[in-house]
């Protein structure tokens, strides 16, 4: 991905959020209260890289809404 530097740095940090959930689907990670926590630095994670990746692009259209977890097809 070429972007700014602080594109790149978001984008590093999501991945290594998404690598540490892996652990979990994994089984090689088991703590409910740090599941939760990986659970949140992830979402934090994607929207520090959207917010970058926008800013990069020029979009100023407003922010982008959150998404619903647990998704409406599991309740």
């Amino acid at each position: 991905m070429l972007g700014s530097p602080d594109t790149i740095v978001a984008a590093r940090d999501w991945r290594d959020a998404a690598r540490h959930l892996e652990w979990f689907a994994r089984g090689l990670r088991a703590d409910p209260d740090e599941y939760r926590k990986a659970f949140d630095d992830s979402g934090q994670a994607r929207r520090r890289y959207y917010t970058a990746v926008r800013a990069d692009l020029g979009i100023v259209s407003g922010e982008i809404p959150e998404f619903p977890w647990p998704p409406a097809w599991r309740q």
